[in-house]
């Protein structure tokens, strides 16, 4: 037995073998970029043995892959020496066994890894050689072996290998796949276990009657992967056909692309619910939990993206109105050509949503084959950019830069990738330059189709530039869209929809494929063409006559029409911000657009959850009318049904002072108005009209009373029923990164021209409203005008037994410790409890995103939903409240604790003005914690507030206070908090509140 040779502490061309270390290292890069993307050739858990004890060939196969992407001090900038090393001797070895006909699993796998260096070289000539002897030679390893499906210690990683090159031929050379596969279709490589199911939860993500049944059998998420790859082949096949001129009319029975409809139709069938977005919950997983399970969650979305990237193709609008148009008697059946454009846009649409959320989760996508789909999906957005509805053109554009952003973040690690993104670039441009006026019916795009065929055509679209073009001017073709095919149904009966019969999964086009109807291309696509949008104010000018009324009404009407088709930009999609933008669409503004992190109900914001508070019991006038106001809106008018819920509620403390409490100031109030109450004499007054409260209730010293007009609010199911209005109204919505604000783009004298975002496309607009919450802090100075704190909240989930003996409890609030409670939540089974004190305050971090460079607390960049995390002093307070009422429940374990991110100010009142700093600027806010249950009413006072037609009493109270800049200890709020002094969260409390594995936006 030799001994093993030495291994130097850096690479030499005489000495290349690694140690151990780099060789872990490389493992790392292996799993995070080429495991199942598209390589299944090993497992991971057993890769190191496989590659130290095969021959040298396979392990300088891997050597050659991987060694490209690292960055380890052990090459010391040697990468592009080590690659071309370990490349060619595995090629020189392995090409003399393949050549031989010798059938040996490890060479088919090195072949696989070498076909991998090759394309990341930019050298196709060789990766297509390899891929042919890569086939060949997996064809005659199956022929040869009578038993390859027989149980033995290979069967798995023979699996892996023999569908690993299926892959890869359908990656780099996609086709139909040749009889000698025939047999393969129940046997698939082992797939991870789907992970453990999240609680269920009534969020509205899904339409509550979305139904499927279960197959008989579940493959495996892989097996469903590799079949929808294998249609990728197909529809390969069916574009290569489409250019030259040989597919027959699409909606004819026995045509390829009647076939392929019939494949992904089947591919539906089979595949088990189970492995449907509603079951598997990608978007609730943290990012933790999916890099653990990336053995389940790669193929799953890699299934997914592939399986809408191709119903996208197959239905492509330049497919059936310009490349079909020849091969059938004009215009194609206009009923089939309305459904292809409905499917073209909700697939595309799904593609570029799954992505987004993988970025935004940190789960990073290297696929190849997504590189090429993203490439070919992106020219749907390319061809509704242009349209002069600001929503559609506007989303479209940004979904296009997205996809040349992806397709230039994913050619760092395949190069040939930068191609895509070339030709798409210069079909945009040279669509933006050759783009004609409107003639007759629709819109017509006028581009170079060769450009269009070398993006979808595999045959041509590989890694190598266009061959045969160079020599003559590409012929132009002209694409007409219309999106009215068929007669559409009348106006009326849309709007008849009620908003929760509309689909509550988000379109990244805004607007839902059912809606498509309402979108006429023909009207808003029109490069030439001038619009309303082009009239500025600034172009009328009159001198005003003194006896006469007539310009100056001319004038008032001329501004109030320009005010209404301005583009209205609204930060935040919470309660402030919905309700403003809902409002001011209802008074006539046409052009509004709702910005945030997430689609509402927004998962942090401080108006998402399953209850808020609904009273009038204030100890301000101004307030206590205007609570009553929402108050008999939320009780009598119907909409609300099943969102409110009528309850009584005690408002008790403890009395140390003979001063006046803040009980005593809200009765004061209550008996102004005449409104009902009852004084309780004590606590065991309180018990005996409620029985079940056991504990000792407010102590010593009790106070308070009982108010039987009022109760809670289901807050999800109110904001998602205002954000459905807000769309029912006409209103866009953009999230995630292109929807997360980092600063402004402004002028010299203070006015907004953009807000700048995470994803680096600006959003123009004309005014600006701020709604953003305890966020806001981040992005303006607010000149400690407004603070803000987290203040904890409690779960307990009940039994069934527990719903019935607790569905009667009163809200009990005590304001001199500030904890509340509600009643059961019928849907979810929690019982919720907080705190409404003076809370806790976060330092910023440089992770925040924020613009302001400060010290001011902000809340963490992440869901407080990904994070069970509350202060141990909060949670003892939280079970102190408990203890005080229902003391049998206080050493429960917590179903779930949260810190809701108040934004505070220093006398509880809400902020409704226009920024110091901005002049088109206007900041609403300041909800501090009492502000939900005014959401139907909030909307008014802001739109008034907006155009500075509030009442002087309610200007003054709401307007931005910089007068408190430099005082100190000025948040004393309104008398309603209770418990110890806010504090601020140690630096250990805010690790774990932040979290290290935190989804980036």
């Amino acid at each position: 037995m030799t001994s093993p040779p030495s291994i130097d502490t850096s690479f030499e061309v005489n000495n290349p073998d690694v140690t151990s270390e780099v060789l872990d290292h490389l493992i790392e890069i292996y799993r995070i970029k080429l495991h199942l993307q598209p390589l299944q050739l090993f497992k991971i858990s057993e890769l190191k043995n496989t590659l130290t004890s095969s021959p040298k060939y396979l392990l300088y196969s891997f050597l050659a892959l991987t060694v490209r992407y690292s960055t380890h001090e052990f090459f010391n900038g040697k990468q592009v020496q080590a690659v071309e090393l370990y490349g060619s001797s595995a090629q020189q070895e392995v090409a003399i066994l393949a050549s031989q006909g010798i059938p040996k699993l490890d060479i088919v796998q090195s072949l696989c890894l070498l076909v991998l260096v090759d394309v990341a070289a930019c050298k196709p000539g060789r990766a297509w050689m390899s891929i042919g002897t890569m086939s060949q030679l997996e064809a005659l390893r199956k022929l040869s072996q009578i038993s390859f499906y027989d149980s033995s210690p290979e069967l798995e990683a023979s699996l892996r290998c023999h569908w690993t090159v299926a892959l890869l031929e359908q990656t780099f050379m996609p086709q139909e796949r040749s009889s000698i596969y025939d047999n393969d279709e129940h046997r698939y490589p082992a797939s991870a276990r789907r992970p453990p199911s999240l609680p269920p939860t009534n969020d509205g993500e899904c339409p509550p009657d979305l139904f499927s049944d279960d197959a008989p059998e579940d493959l495996g998420v892989t097996a469903y992967y590799i079949n929808v790859i294998e249609m990728w082949g197909h529809l390969s096949s069916y574009m290569h056909q489409v250019r030259i001129g040989k597919a027959e009319t699409a909606w004819l029975p026995g045509s390829m692309y009647y076939i392929l409809c019939a494949e992904l139709y089947k591919h539906e069938t089979k595949l088990p619910h189970s492995h449907l977005l509603r079951n598997v919950h990608f978007t609730k997983r943290m990012a933790a939990e999916l890099q653990d399970q990336r053995e389940y969650w790669i193929p799953w979305l890699l299934m997914q993206v592939v399986n809408h990237a191709i119903t996208a193709i197959l239905q492509h609008p330049f497919i059936h109105l310009v490349a079909m148009r020849d091969r059938s008697s004009g215009l194609q059946a206009r009923s089939f050509l309305q459904q292809t454009v409905d499917q073209a846009l909700f697939n595309s649409a799904w593609v570029f949503k799954l992505l987004r959320l993988c970025e935004e989760l940190r789960f990073e996508i290297c696929d190849p084959l997504v590189g090429q789909l993203v490439a070919v999906v992106a020219t749907i957005p390319w061809l509704f950019q242009r349209a002069i509805d600001p929503k559609v053109a506007g989303k479209a554009k940004g979904d296009l830069e997205w996809c040349k952003g992806f397709l230039e973040r994913l050619s760092s690690t395949w190069p040939h990738i930068a191609q895509k993104l070339e030709l798409l670039q210069t079909l945009d441009s040279t669509a933006d330059n050759s783009s004609q006026p409107p003639a007759g019916k629709g819109i017509s795009i006028v581009f170079h189709p060769a450009l269009f065929w070398a993006l979808v055509d595999p045959k041509i679209s590989q890694m190598t530039p266009l061959c045969g073009e160079s020599s003559s001017r590409p012929q132009d073709a002209t694409i007409r869209i219309s999106t009215h095919y068929v007669h559409p149904l009348t106006e009326t009966q849309v709007t008849q929809l009620a908003p929760n019969q509309r689909e509550e999964s988000f379109d990244p086009f805004m607007f839902d494929v059912g809606e498509l109807e309402e979108v006429n291309l023909n009207d808003i696509f029109s490069q030439f063409m001038p619009d309303i949008y082009d009239i500025h104010i600034s172009d009328v000018s009159f001198q005003p006559d003194a006896q006469s009324d007539l310009p100056n009404s001319i004038a008032c009407l001329h501004l109030l029409i320009m005010d209404q088709t301005n583009k209205i930009v609204v930060i935040g999609a919470g309660l402030f911000g919905l309700t403003t933008a809902k409002q001011l669409a209802l008074e006539g503004h046409q052009n509004i657009t709702v910005l945030d992190r997430h689609m509402p109900p927004v998962p942090d914001g401080s108006s998402s959850d399953i209850s808020r508070v609904i009273r009038f019991d204030y100890a301000d006038t101004d307030y206590c009318s205007l609570a009553y106001e929402a108050y008999r809106k939320w009780s009598q008018d119907p909409k609300y049904k099943g969102i409110f819920y009528q309850t009584d509620y005690i408002i008790a403390g403890s009395r140390s002072t003979p001063e006046k409490s803040w009980t005593d100031k809200t009765i004061a109030q209550l008996d102004k108005r005449q409104l009902p109450y009852t004084r309780l004499a004590d606590a065991a007054d309180a018990k005996r009209r409620f029985p079940i409260l056991t504990g000792e209730l407010a102590q010593p010293n009790f106070e308070g009373y009982l108010n039987k007009s009022g109760g809670w609010a289901d807050a999800n199911k109110a904001i998602k029923q205002l954000r459905d209005e807000c769309l029912e109204l006409g209103i866009s919505f953009i999230a995630g990164r292109a929807g997360t604000i980092i600063g402004f783009d402004s002028d010299a004298q203070g006015v907004i021209k953009a807000v700048k975002t995470l994803e680096g496309t600006p959003i123009r607009g004309d005014h600006f409203i701020l709604a953003a919450g305890a966020w806001s802090s981040g992005i303006v100075p607010t000149y400690n005008s407004t603070l803000s704190t987290a203040q904890a909240l409690g779960f307990l989930r009940l039994t069934d037994d527990e719903m019935i003996k607790y569905k009667n409890i009163p809200i009990y609030m005590n304001y001199a410790t500030g904890w509340f409670n509600f009643p059961p939540h019928e849907d979810t089974k929690m019982l919720k409890f907080a705190v409404h004190g003076w809370g806790y305050t976060r330092a910023p971090s440089k992770g925040d995103n924020n613009s302001v460079k400060s010290n001011i607390s902000v809340p963490p960049p992440v869901s407080r939903e990904r994070k069970n995390f509350v202060p141990a002093d909060a949670e003892e307070r939280l079970r102190a409240g408990l203890r005080e009422m229902l003391p049998e429940l206080a050493d429960r374990t917590l179903a779930r604790v949260a810190l809701c991110w108040y934004t505070d100010t220093p006398t509880g009142d809400f902020i409704m003005d226009y920024h110091p700093d901005y002049k088109n600027l206007f900041v609403g806010g300041g909800g501090s914690g009492h502000a939900f249950k005014f959401l139907p009413v909030l909307g008014e006072c802001m739109a008034s507030a907006w155009k500075k037609k509030l009442p002087s009493d309610l200007a003054e109270k709401w307007k931005f206070h910089t007068e408190y800049e430099h005082r100190e200890d000025t948040f004393l709020g309104d008398g309603s908090r209770g418990g110890p002094e806010r504090r601020e969260l140690s630096a250990a409390e805010k690790a774990k509140l932040d979290g290290g594995d935190r989804p980036k936006l």
